[in-house]
């Protein structure tokens, strides 16, 4: 039963996590996990900083219940600190009780989200509750993302070298072991935090995660070693505040992530040379229109050379502001190592009409 419990939840994860493509980023950073992120949607959640926060045990693993029901002090640690958390840095976290009341009657009104025949979570159900929970909640309320985490369990194996410590998730966490550090047992049970960032337009904006403590120790008695769960006083709030600032920091460092991604760094490229383009007087007095495309490279500080006009608009004074355009916009942020190993060699195609100015992706 608790096998069945555990691949229902890890379904509704997956059918969360496929609700749109999100760009995948690795840090050596240990306050990174390898996080997912679309710049485009964060920048709508950004600009009104306002979240429904779902309860953590919503979709908690069943099995992880049924092990550790006396940790529901935990569960309620672990909404407060994440609460506290995106608080502290500007946001607005709405009732997590409205949303879970919300939740709770679109799902008797669809009759559950199990398929009568198979027993199994059904994709279109557990759609359609969410979809009705995110109307339901936008028509009453001003808000723009939902934040669902969820606290899940992994087997985590101990390195050969120390049979005390165990990394995972983005932090080094110590297992208390009696009875000396070539002892006990290499292989533990960890709790970890995810969280997950769906906007009012179900489309994925974040998702990470980070490692929290070890739910079970090692015990020597009657000359052998046991692995004994840990109670809710043995974890650590440090170790919980850690983990919930680990899979938030990148969602919440918008300077240092905003133009973290391929797409993100281009697009950031692209608004900046907008903003120095300059209609010529000459030319809108004419009613001279046309567009403009340019070629240049950027290099690994940002700056900019070869810049020249590789499709012109048939008029000279425009192909003078486009290029003239490029050259005032720079110099550039550094383009992100991790993704940008060489100079980046751009075309950008500069629009001059009389009513408005046509924006065109890189």
């Amino acid at each position: 039963m608790e096998k069945n419990e555990s691949k229902k939840t890890i379904f509704i994860l997956m059918i969360l996590s496929t609700l749109l493509f999100l760009v995948s980023c690795q840090t050596r950073d240990k306050r990174f996990f390898p996080y997912e992120f679309n710049a485009t949607e964060y920048k709508k959640v950004s600009d009104n900083k306002k979240v429904f926060l779902s309860p953590v045990q919503l979709i908690t693993d069943q099995h992880l219940k049924n092990k550790h029901p006396e940790n529901k002090n935990f569960y309620d640690a672990l909404d407060f600190t994440m609460k506290s958390y995106l608080e502290g840095h500007g946001y607005e976290v709405l009732s997590s009780e409205k949303f879970s009341a919300t939740w709770n009657k679109n799902k008797k009104a669809i009759g559950g989200l199990y398929e009568q025949n198979t027993g199994q979570i059904s994709q279109h159900l557990l759609n359609e509750c969410l979809f009705k929970t995110i109307t339901d909640l936008r028509q009453k309320n001003d808000f723009s993302a939902i934040v669902i985490p969820q606290a899940i369990y992994q087997d985590i194996e101990l390195k050969e070298k120390s049979l005390q410590w165990g990394v995972w998730d983005g932090v080094k966490r110590i297992v208390k072991t009696e009875g000396g550090i070539r002892n006990g047992w290499k292989s533990h049970l960890a709790i970890s935090v995810s969280v997950i960032v769906i906007s009012q337009d179900l489309k994925s904006v974040f998702r990470s995660r980070g490692g929290i403590d070890f739910l079970t120790k090692s015990v020597y008695e009657d000359r052998t070693f046991k692995k004994m769960p840990k109670s809710f006083e043995e974890f650590s709030l440090q170790h919980l505040s850690e983990a919930v600032e680990i899979s938030f920091h990148p969602f919440i460092e918008s300077p240092i992530v905003e133009y973290a991604m391929p797409e993100s760094y281009l697009e950031m490229v692209r608004l900046k040379i907008e903003r120095h383009k300059k209609y010529p007087d000459t030319a809108k007095i004419r009613q001279i229109e046309g567009n403009a495309t340019v070629r240049f490279i950027i290099t690994s500080k940002g700056s900019i050379y070869d810049v020249e006009i590789v499709k012109s608009s048939g008029h000279r004074i425009l192909d003078t502001a486009a290029l003239k355009s490029v050259n005032d916009a720079a110099p550039f942020p550094k383009p992100p190592a991790r993704f940008f190993k060489e100079d980046i060699p751009l075309e950008l195609t500069i629009a001059f009409e009389s009513t408005c100015f046509e924006r065109k992706t890189l």
